[in-house]
């Protein structure tokens, strides 16, 4: 039978590589996202370059291997929301979260809605919903809600 104090000291353990771990990913979202706003000042430059013709497609090149599902940077508008839920403390509800980010000047693609936060949030390994409009991330162990799914319409009549 194992003891109450080993159990602790495997916890703590375990405690602090989440923490460690956890600060090495924010760590890397930072430098993603410096290179992000770099990788775009760039095109700009080129833009400006070639007297605001098209610009040549500048494609990125990714290292993991073709069978990994992992992916390699995450979008803008994923990293900004981890940053105001880091920074709340607790879930936020989709409006507010949008209201943060266009004050933070992360530009929200489409028309700019909740529905196209929602769009990242939803491919996100770190956000999860934990209730009607609410984000929250999964590091804090909150309960998720599962996500719902809808019927495909039908098309014409049926006889």
């Amino acid at each position: 039978m194992v003891d109450d104090k080993t159990i602790e000291a495997w916890l703590n353990e375990v405690t602090e590589r989440i923490r460690a771990n956890t600060a090495e990913i924010t760590r890397l979202q930072d430098e993603i996202a410096a290179d992000t706003r770099r990788q775009a000042a760039l095109k700009a430059l080129l833009t400006a370059a070639t007297n605001g013709s098209q610009p040549r497609q500048v494609s990125p090149t990714r290292a993991a291997p073709a069978d990994s599902k992992a992916r390699i940077s995450i979008h803008p508008i994923e990293h900004g929301a981890i940053g105001v839920l880091e920074e709340r403390g607790k879930p936020v509800h989709i409006s507010e979260l949008r209201a943060e980010l266009a004050r933070r000047g992360i530009p929200v693609p489409g028309k700019g809605t909740d529905a196209n936060v929602i769009v990242h949030l939803a491919r996100s390994a770190q956000v999860c919903r934990v209730g009607r409009g609410l984000y929250a991330l999964r590091a804090w162990g909150v309960p998720e809600v599962p996500s719902r799914r809808r019927r495909a319409a039908r098309r014409g009549r049926k006889r």
